[in-house]
C-alpha cells in the first residue's frame, strides 16, 4: 500500500533527523506521522506503517542520546520501544513524553551554556580592568579588581596565579602582598599562599606583617617543630631576641636534633 503524502514525508523527515544526530526532531516529524495516520484510522494503513514505524525506532533506541536517556531502564534484552499494530496512540504519548525530556534538558543545557558565557565574561573584564589599573598606575584600584575577580570565583583555586603574577611583574609588591593577605582569608589552608606573603612582607620589611602571617599560620597548620625554627630565625633576624629564644626552645622541645632551631639558639649565645 502506497503510504500518503501526510505521513510519509514527516516519517522521511524523522529518519534524517536521525542521520544528523537529532533525536529530539526526528520524534517530533515521527509524532507528527502518526498523527496523521491515527486521523484516517485505516488497518490497512496501519498494518503497512508498522514496519517503517520499528524500523525507526530500532534507529532511535541506537541513538547514543536515547541510550545514555534510558540507561538502566530497559532489560539489556528487552526493546526500548516495543511496537507492534494498534500502538500508535501509545507511541505518541512515550515519543512525546521523551520530546519534553529533552526540550527540557536542552533549555537546561542552553542556560547553563549561557551562565558560563556570562561568568566568562565577568571573569575576563574584572582581570582586564585590573590590568589596565595597573598600567595607569592606580595601583589601589587594580588591587581591588584583582582581589574582587578571586572572591567573587574563589572555586577556580588557581584563578589567583595570574593576578599576582602581574602585580609582580609591574614592581608593585606592597600591593602584591596586601593582595596575598587578602587570598589567606579566601583560602586559608593553602600553605603556598602564608610563604609568598613572608617572602613579600619581608622583602618590603615589615616585620609586624610578617609576624601576624607566622601566627596565623600557626593557628591553621599547628606549631610544627620546622615552623616555629623559622620562627625563631625570623625573630633572631628581626632583633627579637627573646622570642626568638622562645620559639627555638619550643621547636627543640618537639624535635631535640632540629638543626635550624640549634642553629638560632647558638646565634643567640652572648647577645641575651
Amino acid at each position: 500500500m502506497l503510504i500518503p503524502r501526510d505521513i510519509r514525508e514527516p516519517m522521511v523527515r524523522a529518519i534524517g533527523y536521525l542521520r544528523k544526530d537529532d533525536p529530539l526532531q526526528a520524534m517530533q516529524a515521527m509524532v507528527i506521522a502518526l498523527k496523521a495516520a491515527h486521523l484516517r484510522n485505516s488497518l490497512p494503513l496501519k498494518r503497512a506503517l508498522v514496519k517503517p514505524i520499528q524500523d525507526f525506532l530500532h534507529r532511535l533506541e541506537d541513538n547514543p542520546r536515547i541510550r545514555w536517556l534510558l540507561d538502566g531502564c530497559v532489560p539489556d534484552d528487552g526493546e526500548a520501544f516495543p511496537f507492534s499494530l494498534g500502538q500508535e496512540t501509545k507511541l505518541m504519548a512515550v515519543l512525546g513524553g521523551l520530546v519534553r525530556i529533552l526540550q527540557k534538558q536542552e533549555q537546561t543545557y542552553a542556560d547553563e551554556r549561557q551562565t558560563y558565557i556570562l561568568a566568562r565574561q565577568r571573569r575576563e573584564t574584572l582581570l582586564q580592568t585590573g590590568q589596565d589599573y595597573l598600567r595607569l598606575g592606580q595601583l589601589a584600584l587594580a588591587q581591588a579588581f584583582f582581589i574582587r575577580l578571586v572572591v567573587e570565583f574563589k572555586e577556580e583555586e588557581d584563578l589567583w596565579l595570574e593576578p599576582a603574577e602581574l602585580l609582580k611583574s609591574y614592581g608593585c609588591h606592597k600591593e602584591l602582598a596586601g593582595f596575598y593577605d587578602a587570598l589567606l582569608k579566601i583560602y586559608p589552608k593553602k600553605a603556598q599562599i602564608y610563604t609568598l606573603a613572608l617572602e613579600e612582607w619581608l622583602s618590603l620589611g615589615e616585620y609586624e606583617r610578617a609576624e601576624d602571617v607566622f601566627k596565623r599560620f600557626l593557628e591553621i597548620f599547628g606549631r610544627h617543630p620546622n615552623t616555629l625554627a623559622r620562627m625563631a630565625r625570623f625573630y633572631l633576624n628581626w632583633g627579637k631576641l627573646d622570642q626568638a629564644e622562645l620559639a627555638a626552645a619550643e621547636a627543640l622541645s618537639r624535635d631535640p636534633n632540629l638543626a635550624e632551631a640549634l642553629q638560632v639558639l647558638n646565634a643567640l649565645q652572648g647577645k641575651i
